[in-house]
């Protein structure tokens, strides 16, 4: 007999407030799967990643479709966007800077550090030590 629940593989909830997405905070890092210590590109959203990716890959306008216009090699081949929902409270912008700041040059964090720093000093370790 086969057991049903190893047929579903995720599952995912989407809210919607008087017609419009509920807006998340997300920060996302493109890598190669050839090499995933490669960092292509870090971005942040309040939308859901995958439509955020969607729209990367999709959209004519650069401004939009980033990956697009700025990285048209990533459109062949095998690609993992690896994305972290931070709390709503944070300046997800902030983050994302941060965490490229942290994957070129990590720092220490201070016993005073931001929320922001030590969210960003996170994810960038995450996406060091790749998971899988």
């Amino acid at each position: 007999m086969t057991d049903n629940q190893s047929l579903i593989i995720d599952e995912q909830t989407v809210a919607l407030h008087d017609g419009e997405l509920e807006e998340s905070s997300w920060v996302y890092a493109w890598t190669v799967d050839e090499d995933p210590a490669v960092v292509v590109y870090v971005g942040a959203t309040g939308l859901p990643p995958v439509v955020r990716s969607w729209l990367h890959v999709h959209d004519d306008n650069p401004d939009i479709g980033r990956i697009r216009a700025q990285h048209p090699e990533l459109l062949r081949g095998d690609v993992t966007i690896r994305a972290f929902q931070i709390r709503s409270d944070l300046d997800r912008r902030a983050v994302k800077n941060l965490v490229v700041d942290e994957l070129t040059e990590p720092t220490t964090s201070p016993n005073d550090a931001t929320a922001e720093l030590r969210c960003a000093q996170t994810i960038a370790t995450h996406i060091r030590v790749r998971k899988d």
